[in-house]
C-alpha cells in the first residue's frame, strides 16, 4: 500500500515539475511577443508621419486632376 501512494506521490510531483517548466515556456512567449508587439507598435507609429504626408499628397494630385 506505501509503495501505491509513493507511486502516485512520484507522479503528482513529476507532473508538477512539468508543468512549471511549461509555465515558465509560456511566460517567456508571453514575454518575447509582448517585446514583438512594442517594436511593432513604434515602427507603426513611424510610419503614421510618412502616410499623412503621402496621402496629402494623393489628395493634392487628385484636386489637379
Amino acid at each position: 500500500m506505501k509503495n501505491y501512494y509513493n507511486d502516485i506521490t512520484r507522479e503528482n510531483l513529476d507532473l508538477i515539475r512539468k508543468h512549471k517548466e511549461r509555465l515558465a515556456d509560456f511566460r517567456a512567449k508571453i514575454d518575447a511577443n509582448q517585446k514583438s508587439i512594442d517594436t511593432l507598435k513604434d515602427r507603426m507609429e513611424e510610419l503614421k508621419v510618412p502616410l499623412s504626408n503621402a496621402r496629402k499628397d494623393r489628395d493634392n494630385l487628385k484636386k489637379k486632376l
